[in-house]
């Protein structure tokens, strides 16, 4: 194979979905002051913005991904060895309609998506607003026909596509569903590095107070971003994931799941302690 495409469509017939563009990770000390000592909470949302400090003349959005919580010391809310990602968070909602997608197979719009990032959440229809968050299928064996999950595909064009169980595998939607999703749209390698960050708007805690006083420590620079897996990458790990399938047990195998898992890994050496000196049985060393 020598597109994209036809390669793509070949892993898939040993059920391997190359890995997305991934985005890079911060870490930080995110330190809020406050006017009073009166105890209180502020939650610090999905998606609030960071911004970090330019990189060939251009600054990065960092923003967090789950809604994080602290209790105020003193007069400061400490939001420690917090996790910024780099990107734009996204939230698309579809309407299921049996009768013109059959096979409930919705396309994602954007590309550099970060697919470790997808969040998916259904409502019975538009007058019913009661969401049930639907997980990722990672291993068919795990699901029963009442499980609430999605699949995960690269389809045609580069575009990804999540699509729906049929009540044997994986629950099916109901005629009339909503189905919203959220991911991070990211820059990958590009924003590896990116750090001294700024926040981007204000806070309100449970006091009702407005607080826009930001002390901001790095922990660490950014890290991980990768590029999408290209075409050459999929010719050479569909075979070996295959070859698991879905176990660690040789030295391949291993290799296989950390390049899967940390596509922004350069170079991997693993081997067995057996050839250790002196050796260390049972353990894998990487």
């Amino acid at each position: 194979a020598l597109l994209r495409d036809s390669a793509v469509s070949h892993a898939k017939t040993l059920g391997y979905t190359p890995y997305s563009t991934r985005a890079p990770v911060a870490i930080i000390d995110f330190t809020i002051e406050s006017n009073s000592s009166t105890s209180g909470t502020c939650t610090l949302p999905e998606g609030f913005a960071f911004l970090s400090n330019q990189i060939d003349s251009r600054a990065y959005n960092f923003v967090v991904l789950e809604d994080t919580t602290v209790t105020k010391s003193n007069t400061q809310y400490a939001f420690e060895n917090l996790n910024v990602y780099e990107g734009q968070l996204i939230t698309y909602s579809f309407t299921y309609d049996a009768g013109s997608n059959p096979k409930s197979v919705f396309q994602l719009p954007d590309t550099n998506i970060d697919t470790t990032t997808i969040k998916v959440t259904v409502s019975p229809s538009s007058s019913n607003t009661q969401t049930t968050i639907y997980a990722k299928v990672d291993d068919v064996l795990d699901i029963t026909a009442n499980s609430t999950v999605y699949f995960l595909q690269e389809g045609r064009n580069g575009q990804y596509e999540i699509y729906f169980g049929n009540n044997i595998v994986g629950k099916k939607l109901a005629d009339g569903s909503v189905i919203s999703v959220t991911y991070l749209v990211t820059n990958g390698t590009a924003a590896n590095k990116a750090n001294n960050f700024v926040a981007v708007g204000t806070l309100v805690d449970t006091l009702g107070e407005t607080l826009s006083t930001f002390i901001i420590n790095p922990v660490s620079a950014a890290a991980g971003g990768s590029d999408r897996e290209s075409v050459d990458e999929i010719k050479f790990a569909a075979p070996l994931q295959y070859a698991t399938q879905n176990r660690l047990v040789t030295v391949k195998d291993y290799e296989s799941y950390i390049k899967k898992n940390y596509p922004s890994i350069d170079s991997l050496s693993v081997w067995g302690g057996e050839d250790e000196v002196p050796p260390i049985y049972g353990k894998v060393l990487i």
